[in-house]
């Protein structure tokens, strides 16, 4: 029976001996492969980050293309109505111009006018005058 006892004891040890070994080689590995897992989770990580700043970026990119697009379609549609304004101003000035004429011509036929009835008048009046003294001596 202290056989067997003695055989159970030195397996227990043995198979302790065994896991002790196998821990320490464990132990020892363990810097290696804490070293290799985080160089691959900082590479996955890097990679992801990676990923995401290119996405955001790109998606910056087309916001910023789009909101480009928008503001030059603003510029045109504003160039265009300057230049239709300055066409219509123009279009009116030249408008105002032959009205000024007009103005202008009809002033001159108005004092034209004017002094010609006054003259007319005051002809009429030396006529009537002429007519009365010729009267009176007759």
């Amino acid at each position: 029976m202290k056989t067997i006892q003695w055989n159970e004891r030195e397996q227990a040890i043995a198979t302790r001996e065994q896991e002790y070994a196998d821990l320490k080689a464990k132990s020892v590995a363990y810097p290696k492969e804490l070293e290799a897992a985080t160089n691959k989770a900082e590479a996955e990580g890097m990679a992801i980050a990676r990923r995401q700043s290119k996405i955001a970026s790109d998606l910056a990119l087309k916001d910023f293309e789009g909101k480009k697009k928008v503001q030059e379609l603003k510029i045109g549609e504003l160039e265009a109505a300057s230049k239709k304004q300055d066409e219509q101003i123009l279009e009116l000035s030249k408008q105002l111009a032959t009205a000024l004429k007009q103005a202008q011509d009809l002033a001159i036929k108005a004092i034209d006018g004017a002094s010609n009835s006054t003259s007319f008048a005051a002809v009429k009046e030396i006529a009537l005058e002429q007519a009365k003294t010729s009267q009176k001596f007759k």
